[in-house]
């Protein structure tokens, strides 16, 4: 028997803000990178230490494709939300929505006929209780 949502999917839901959380923390992180080597290497450059600047300039070409990368990851993995939102509309069918309006139809007269029951043996009892 197949079930009805896939367990990989649950745990997709349970990883997927880490994985957008970490990829923000990676962002900012080189980032701040870039902008002290970017400094390190001006006053490095002002000394005309060339090794050094090259060796800054390798390290910060580095971090820019770390932040590159972060950046894409955090922009382009869906939150919770949209992945349930997305595994949804792929459910979603018109044979389907038939059936959940008529189950919520058959409810409803379930509900209404529960309701008229309940009011009916609470009027009984009162009229009981005044004799």
């Amino acid at each position: 028997m197949q079930p009805i949502v896939s367990p990989w999917f649950i745990y997709s839901l349970g990883i997927v803000q880490g994985i957008k959380d970490m990829a923000i923390a990676f962002s900012v992180l080189a980032g701040l990178t870039l902008f002290a080597l970017s400094i390190a290497s001006i006053f490095l450059w002002i000394d005309e230490e060339e090794d050094d600047v090259k060796k800054i300039l390798k390290i910060m070409k580095i971090s820019g494709t770390i932040l590159l990368i972060c950046l894409l990851l955090a922009i382009f993995v869906p939150s919770k939300d949209t992945l349930i939102a997305m595994y949804v509309a792929d459910k979603l069918t018109y044979n389907t929505t038939e059936k959940i309006l008529e189950t919520g139809k058959d409810l409803k007269q379930e509900l209404k006929k529960d309701i008229i029951e309940i009011i009916k043996s609470i009027t009984e009892r009162n009229d009981k209780e005044k004799r």
